[in-house]
């Protein structure tokens, strides 16, 4: 815990460096493109569907349609007030996500200039070709998402047992983007294999670290912030690792 709060603290020094600045604006423009251009696409497909000719739920249109014509407007606002809340459950769920996947195309910068600054004897870090770092995020991307929908049933399940719904999508997603800044700052100084052995022996500073990251990136206005923190967090405790790992072997 000591750690994952030092490293955060050292992150937020930086924050008003350069390389922050120029990457947080990056984060948060494709970030506002990829909702709006999600919305625009919901909004096309819910008018282009047919759901009257659908299978298994077009009768219930056949059946309400009386009620439907006798609420008018009504049921036009209720519709538009129910698309909204589950676009906006969409994009609190996937923000993470997305904006992680945004931003680690651009976060050699930050995780250099936390290098640079705090561990100048590192050298060169091992050279990663565009296909491995694309590679990384869209897998991440994919299992991010893939997981969450098919955890879907659980949110609904553990909606009405707050707060189990909200430990249940912190720790689930804490381990998800904890996992993915581990992996993204461990492999510019080990092979994958040998990033993987670190994670498994200190996991659980991974997967707290990867929860405050979530938790943040729900607040309104913070969450704009935490993907370049969380890259520059991930080094501070990547390096408490090896520098753990090295002082005592995994054999003792």
């Amino acid at each position: 815990m000591t750690s994952v709060i030092r490293a955060i603290s050292l992150a937020l020094g930086q924050i008003g460096e350069p390389a922050f600045r120029k990457v947080m604006a990056v984060g948060v423009l494709g970030a506002l493109v990829v909702f709006i251009a999600l919305w625009f696409l919901a909004s096309w497909g819910v008018g282009m569907v047919p759901w009257a000719d659908l299978p298994l739920i077009g009768w219930m249109f056949d059946w309400m349609g009386s009620v439907l014509e006798w609420m008018g407007e009504w049921f036009t606002f209720l519709g538009d007030v129910a698309f909204g809340a589950v676009m906006l459950t969409v994009i609190f769920l996937l923000f993470p996500a997305v904006t992680t996947t945004i931003v680690s195309l651009f976060l050699d910068e930050i995780i250099g200039a936390v290098e640079d600054k705090h561990y100048p004897g590192l050298g060169e870090p091992r050279s990663q070709p565009l296909p491995e770092l694309l590679g990384q995020s869209l897998k991440f991307l994919a299992i991010v998402v893939g997981v969450n929908i098919l955890a879907l049933p659980i949110y609904a399940i553990l909606l009405f047992l707050p707060p189990l719904n909200l430990v249940f999508y912190y720790v689930l997603n804490g381990y998800l983007v904890g996992r993915e800044f581990y992996e993204m700052v461990a492999v510019r100084r080990m092979t994958p294999e040998q990033a993987i052995v670190l994670r498994k022996r200190f996991g659980g500073r991974v997967v707290l670290a990867g929860a405050i990251i979530v938790f943040c990136m729900t607040v309104p206005l913070l969450n704009l912030l935490v993907p370049v923190l969380a890259a520059a967090s991930m080094v501070h405790i990547f390096e408490s690792m090896r520098q753990k790992a090295a002082a005592v072997p995994a054999n003792r």
